[in-house]
């Protein structure tokens, strides 16, 4: 995930892997460490995460972006049907974003 997608999510708070030093987690202890430090939702580009760590039990819920294209602009597309959904999400929900050009 470009780490200049979280500017497009204006009014929330965000951070990336990077940022945090977690880079080198993944899957369920990524969702776990998280979820410890309070974050409500995880935004993410892989789309094995949902398989492997869907659970009602979560006490945060996950969006996958699957963009058409690569590249740092890919996902901007997806930035005001994501600043909707955040309104309305629920804890351990999985949502999928997919971009069908017309």
């Amino acid at each position: 995930m470009p780490q200049s997608f979280r500017r497009e999510l204006v009014g929330h708070e965000c951070s990336h892997v990077r940022k945090l030093g977690w880079a080198s987690i993944q899957n369920g202890a990524l969702i776990a460490k998280a979820e410890k430090a309070g974050y409500e939702v995880l935004i993410t580009l892989d789309q094995g995460i949902p398989r492997e760590q869907v659970s009602t039990t979560r006490s945060l819920a996950i969006f996958v972006i699957v963009p058409v294209q690569q590249g740092k602009n890919a996902v901007k597309v997806f930035a005001a049907e994501i600043l909707e959904s955040l309104t309305t999400v629920e804890p351990g929900a999985v949502k999928v974003f997919t971009h069908r050009p017309a």
